[in-house]
């Protein structure tokens, strides 16, 4: 994404965008493994939001859905990056990618995929609820 993105902006701007790319999968990464895995999939939690379970994981039962679920993050927080490639700081694209990554995508990741979401198709009201058919 990030070299893709590097071929849309001027030369003198592809060393920023290379370098914002890398630092959103850093701080992606970092937050998914210190908060975002516990909103998204906590077990102690409520309709709205996962809870428990920060920093510790048990990776024997949940490693490959941990490891999926932090790429996805990845992704989601570098999407805005394109609409954003020459017009922020890199200080406030940061800030941006901690929101993005800490709160934004594991809250709706919650919602969707946690069986006690509000949008989960098992746990909806009336029977409706959402499909995330890219399995985000």
């Amino acid at each position: 994404l990030a070299l893709y993105e590097a071929g849309y902006v001027p030369a003198r701007n592809t060393k920023n965008v290379l370098l914002k790319s890398l630092v959103s999968m850093l701080i992606a990464t970092i937050m998914w493994f210190i908060m975002g895995f516990a909103f998204a999939f906590g077990s102690r939690g409520n309709a709205f939001i996962g809870n428990g379970n920060f920093t510790h994981i048990n990776f024997e039962e949940s490693q490959c859905t941990w490891a999926t679920s932090c790429v996805i993050c990845q992704l989601a927080s570098t999407l805005f990056h394109g609409a954003l490639a020459e017009r922020t700081q890199p200080s406030a694209y940061a800030v941006l990618s901690v929101c993005v990554s800490g709160m934004i995508h594991p809250v709706a990741v919650h919602w969707l995929h946690d069986s006690s979401g509000w949008l989960h198709l098992g746990t909806a009201t009336h029977g409706r609820g959402a499909l995330d058919v890219s399995g985000a």
